[in-house]
């Protein structure tokens, strides 16, 4: 399924070892649905829905380099399968891309992290 309702947390880091957790990825906004081909849609919405792109914001300690680790995790009974996703800084008023595509493809399992780590290879 490439849609879920579970909860879904994210870490990453740099290969300095500055490490972001957000607990709870919420309040996405969405930026392509495809099943209307709107970058916006009226009501609530609460993300993760199958072939949308989704952008979370959060806030935490600054990653000094380019992001080579993430990793997901998912809390809740959904079969889920992420594509794809890529982090970025806000850098003045534009957003910076400071990760390489971390590509998913397959079903994330429950309760564990689950992810990438590129920082030593």
């Amino acid at each position: 399924m490439a849609e879920t309702r579970d909860h879904v947390s994210v870490r990453f880091s740099d290969s300095k070892g500055n490490v972001v957790i957000v607990k709870q990825l919420k309040n996405p906004k969405l930026l392509y649905a495809p099943k209307n081909g709107s970058k916006k849609r009226d009501g609530a919405y609460g993300g993760f829905e199958r072939c949308a792109v989704d952008m979370f914001e959060s806030s935490g300690p600054c990653v000094s380099d380019k992001v080579c680790s993430l990793y997901l995790k998912k809390v809740g009974s959904d079969e889920w399968r992420p594509g794809w996703i890529k982090v970025h800084q806000q850098e003045g008023g534009s957003l910076v891309q400071i990760s390489c595509m971390f590509y998913f493809r397959t079903f994330v399992p429950e309760n564990v992290w689950y992810g990438f780590n590129y920082c030593h290879s």
